[in-house]
């Protein structure tokens, strides 16, 4: 620590001239310490109390809507994603078209071209950011269950992966599907597909292949 300058026995010396000299007292600090901590976790469970209530609350506010059940059919849409959705869109029968929503989102294409030239095209970004991650969030789970958007996913993955693009892309086939179901007054029915998925994932294909000969072969034995 002193390159060699001064022995161990020094250099006690001076750290006990140093711990007793100058400097807070310490004594009674760690119940201190222990009673803030005891305070900080008590407000933490507090909050997620009221956050549960609240929640909660925005449920059954939604449920008294006429959109809450056409949402929550589609899956992948939980009850509280589609309440949450339901609070922020306000009142969806003003919607005419579905890039409204996209437009209030700023999920919509913000072109950039000029004569010959053609520039990026990016998401604008101008818009609730609320709604616009919701959106996301959305997208994310109705693109592991509702085929519409889950081949949209897989088209682009497969053509250039690019998980978050993608899943933006994907987002206003989410938007044209419940807008489509908001008009018609329908809940959702779900379709299959089966070749993107082993286009995307052949491996899948194999393991459920060799999954259905054993249970096969169990039932003939």
């Amino acid at each position: 620590m002193s390159n060699g300058n001064h022995k161990a026995a020094t250099l006690q010396k001076l750290k006990e001239h140093a711990r007793n000299s100058i400097g807070r007292n310490f004594e009674g600090e760690e119940a201190t310490l222990r009673l803030i901590l005891d305070n900080w976790i008590a407000e933490m469970r507090l909050l997620n109390k009221s956050k549960k209530t609240i929640k909660a609350a925005m449920v059954e506010l939604a449920k008294k809507t006429e959109h809450f059940e056409i949402l929550e059919s589609v899956p992948g849409i939980s009850e509280l994603t589609a309440a949450r959705f339901i609070a922020e869109c306000r009142d969806l029968d003003s919607f005419d078209h579905y890039k409204q929503i996209e437009k209030m989102a700023g999920s919509n294409i913000r072109l950039c071209d000029s004569g010959k030239y053609s520039g990026t095209r990016r998401i604008s970004g101008m818009g609730n950011r609320h709604i616009l991650k919701l959106l996301y969030l959305m997208t994310c789970n109705a693109s592991r269950f509702t085929p519409e958007v889950r081949i949209k996913f897989l088209r682009r993955q497969i053509k250039k992966k690019s998980y978050r693009k993608n899943m933006l892309a994907a987002s206003s086939v989410l938007l044209r599907l419940l807008m489509s179901l908001i008009k018609n007054r329908r809940k959702y029915e779900l379709r299959e597909l089966e070749k993107l998925e082993l286009k995307y994932n052949p491996d899948a294909g194999i393991k459920n292949k060799t999954g259905s000969k054993k249970k096969v072969a169990e039932k003939a034995a």
